[in-house]
This record gives C-alpha cells, structure tokens and sequence, in this order.
C-alpha cells in the first residue's frame, strides 16, 4: 500500500515537471514492477471471500476470478515501458505520435489495486479505523478528504502536463507564470 501511495503521488509529479527521466527512476520504477510481479504471482494463491461472504480457497476458482477480475489491468499496470524507450525506435514513434510522456500514465492503473484493496470489509483502512476508535462517519470525512486532495494533485499535475502539448510553448496559458519567460 505503501508502494502505491508513492505512486499515485510521484507519476503525476514527474509528468508534469519532468523531461525524462534519470537512471534512478528507471531503477525504482523496475524495482516497483518486480514488486507489483510478485504481488500479481501470490494473487493466483490468494484466497477471497465471494458475495455470500465465503472464502474460497480452491486454487482453480481464484485463478479464473482472478483471471476474469483485476488480471489484465495488473499486468498493464507492470509493463517495462521505460526500457522500451531507451531503444530510438521505440522513442522516434512516441514522440511522433505526440505522446512522449503519457506512456506513464500506464503506471497509474495500479490505483485501481489501491481501491481493491480499501474495498473490502476487513481493510487496512477499517484496521486502523478500529484501533484509533474513529466512528464511521470521521471515517468518511477523512476517506473523502485524502481522495479530494489526491484527486486534485492528479488533477494539477495533469492541467500542467497539457500545457506541453501546445504548438508553441511560449504562449501557453502557463508561460507567464515561468521564470525564463517572464518580461521582469
């Protein structure tokens, strides 16, 4: 969980202030994906409960709930993009299609595996609620506070990105407020 909270805070960070990145990024973003392997690996032996609130532990039907579920978006979510990129032919065609920095908005879908995970009756969330003896109405207040405040970083850092996909760059909404371009 931990992970995926630095995820869903630094991504959108770095696509709306960053170039490129460095070979540091690239190795915690490797290191994140062959966490996020493992985690998809220990899911194929992971009990659930279903809708009557049994759990069910045989192995062939958590691998097709599985397998019909989360599956697909977990493996998108873990696609080795960034080494694609390193290689000219990949990054000629992403630039050409203009979309140079969105291939990392792939790593986002692993906030889906965020709210699968706060889903649940039993969740870390419901834990920590439990112990702190917090009713379930401050429970709400904060839930909806912490994903106003993360909807609303994404959604910056978002508005930011676009600016670089204007034709000219010294006349976007977001020139005036940069340093280098300023008149002063």
């Amino acid at each position: 969980m931990l992970i995926l909270l630095f995820i869903s805070i630094a991504v959108p960070f770095r696509l709306a202030f960053s170039e490129s990145d460095d070979d540091l990024w690239i190795f915690l973003y490797a290191v994140m994906d062959v966490i996020f392997s493992i985690d998809i690996i220990l899911t194929f032996f992971t009990s659930y409960t279903d809708g009557s609130h049994r759990e069910i532990t045989d192995l062939k039907n958590i691998r097709n709930a599985y397998l019909q579920s989360w599956f697909i978006l977990d493996l998108i979510s873990i696609l080795p993009l960034d080494f694609l990129l390193k290689y000219d032919n990949f990054n000629t065609i992403f630039k050409f299609a203009r979309i140079g920095k969105l291939y990392k908005l792939i790593r986002m879908t692993r906030l889906a595996k965020l709210f699968k995970l706060l889903k649940g009756n039993k969740t870390v969330l419901s834990r920590v609620t439990e112990k702190l003896q917090i009713n379930s109405g401050k429970e709400r207040l904060i839930f909806f506070s912490v994903f106003f405040f993360f909807f609303m970083h994404i959604s910056a850092c978002m508005y930011i990105l676009l600016a670089g996909f204007e034709e000219n760059e010294r006349t976007n909404w977001l020139s005036p407020y940069l340093p280098m371009n300023s008149t002063d």
